[in-house]
């Protein structure tokens, strides 16, 4: 159906051109967290991992560490390591399904955060 409607706008010359959102952001301001699984070969064992991933928004350039499980804990080493590696914090996370930091969701994006998520936050 998308694809028809924009033909029949464009056979119409109803201004059908790209439309973007532009996704710029300063550098140090924003980064993206999420959590991903890769499989590794150690002491000769094939072994699941959970992979930590935090990407600055404006560089693009990644940080990525392996965890055995994906836990709390895990999660807290990741943000500091992470932060190490960039030489500071972002002020905005941007975090995709962040359970284990959640204690609650509520309306809309609002959402009740575990206690000691709040306070790593602090």
């Amino acid at each position: 159906m998308r694809r028809y409607v924009h033909d029949a706008k464009k056979r119409l010359g109803l201004g059908v051109g790209d439309v973007f959102i532009p996704l710029d952001s300063e550098l140090g301001l924003e980064a993206e967290v999420d959590w991903g699984r890769r499989h590794a070969v150690l002491d000769g064992v094939y072994t699941k991992l959970k992979m930590f991933c935090m990407r600055s928004k404006a560089s693009g350039k990644p940080f990525v560490q392996c965890f055995p499980c994906e836990r709390q804990q895990a999660l807290f080493e990741g943000h500091i390591r992470a932060f190490q590696f960039y030489g500071g914090v972002f002020p905005t996370l941007i975090y995709d399904n962040l359970t284990m930091a959640v204690d609650e969701v509520l309306r809309g994006k609002d959402r009740k955060l575990n206690e000691s998520f709040v306070r790593f936050q602090g």
